[in-house]
């Protein structure tokens, strides 16, 4: 769409916020912005003035890294801000220079990280794999600067060349992709669709469960370090939302007994074993989450 930036101005911005305040007595307002930190001194008149009005603001869009200061972090912070999404899309240096062509220096990404975290915000990075470029290599090496950023969780997607983009241009010139088939008509941004050296559509759709459980269970941020309350609330939700979700009654059991909650680190244990003990996929998940089966869950 260019490189052009149109926004908002601050005074508007507040006077679409009272009004729905007014109307509708809105707790929280989501702004949806491409580059809300664009402008850094717009961003935090408009972040004090939310404060002011004593509502939470949510940005659902990943910020830039790079935008992202001790000022910036403090005012998300109270604003009511509790999360913040984190746009990296890969580890590898190669593939953000070469391939994605995304101006992201990795070694901003754990002091952003710190940043925020000093103010207690809850940070989700998102990641893409399976674009045509990418080796194996590459994806250990992600998956290495995951394990050291520190990210509270991670959403992971496959690269979808949607009509329009380089990416787009590129599959079909290479028969990457059939030209009819449209991203659109995929229910979902996890599911691979590109076919291209080292990039399978079944083994990215795979791939991305896999790092999923791998990442935001298994070795998850805050159970690694101790802040079970944080850990305990997440596997919680999931466990909630779906009661299928074996790896997450494990981990909701593991942590329990980390609380001292043996009762209910007992109900999810049972529950985990009552899934993989009839169910082929999930044992599987847990065998390649390195689980052991028969372990005493202390």
């Amino acid at each position: 769409m260019g490189k052009k930036v149109r926004a908002y101005s601050v005074e508007r911005i507040i006077e679409d916020i009272k009004f729905l305040i007014k109307k509708h007595s809105i707790k929280i307002v989501l702004l949806r912005e491409e580059q809300f930190l664009f402008k850094q001194e717009r961003a935090i008149q408009a972040l004090k003035a939310i404060a002011e009005l004593g509502i939470e603001v949510s940005l659902d869009a990943g910020l830039t890294v790079a935008l992202i200061t001790d000022e910036i972090a403090y005012w998300l912070a109270k604003a009511g801000s509790k999360y913040v999404f984190l746009a990296v899309e890969s580890g590898s240096e190669r593939m953000l220079k070469d391939v994605i062509k995304k101006p992201l220096k990795l070694n901003q990404v754990k002091p952003a990280v710190e940043k925020l975290r000093k103010y207690g915000i809850i940070i989700t990075a998102f990641f893409i794999t399976g674009f045509p470029g990418e080796t194996p290599e590459d994806r250990e090496i992600t998956e290495q600067f995951i394990e050291d950023a520190g990210f509270n969780w991670h959403m992971f997607f496959a690269a979808m060349p949607i009509k329009g983009t380089v990416l787009y241009d590129i599959c079909v010139k290479n028969n990457y992709i059939d030209e009819k088939e449209s991203v659109f008509t995929k229910k979902d941004f996890f599911t691979g669709i590109i076919t291209a050296p080292y990039v399978e559509p079944e083994y990215i759709t795979k791939y991305i469960y896999q790092l999923n459980l791998k990442y935001n269970f298994i070795k998850n941020y805050d159970f690694k370090t101790g802040n079970y309350e944080s850990a305990y609330a997440l596997f919680k939700r999931v466990s909630s939302l779906y009661p299928f979700h074996a790896i997450s009654h494990y981990c909701l059991a593991k942590t329990c007994y980390k609380m001292d909650k043996r009762e209910e680190g007992d109900k999810y244990k049972q529950m985990f074993f009552d899934i993989i003990n009839t169910d082929q996929k999930w044992k599987g998940h847990a065998e390649y989450c390195g689980v052991n089966l028969s372990e005493d869950f202390n």
